[in-house]
């Protein structure tokens, strides 16, 4: 039977931090973009209320959509996946 129990808040801070840290140092993202800043919000939020949320952010300068999965059970992983946009010929 799996855990149903609820993401911890240390937890979605930690696995948050993971993914922003990711993008901003090893991908090299500016930490004070646009596209940086709206994950961010939608992570303090998720943080706040531990409410599930999936959507998308875009990154369009580079090209790129962020897929977002923000779980609410603590058996689920944060998911920020960057996937590339093709440019229409």
């Amino acid at each position: 039977m799996a855990d149903k129990s609820e993401k911890p808040v240390a937890d979605r801070i930690k696995e948050c931090i993971t993914i922003i840290s990711k993008l901003t140092d090893s991908l090299k993202l500016p930490k004070n973009s646009p596209e940086i800043k709206e994950l961010r919000e939608h992570m303090n939020t998720y943080i706040k209320t531990g409410e599930a949320w999936t959507g998308e952010v875009q990154f369009l300068r580079w090209n790129r959509i962020a897929h977002c999965k923000f779980p609410k059970y603590a058996i689920n992983q944060v998911e920020v996946t960057l996937k590339h946009i093709p440019m229409e010929q």
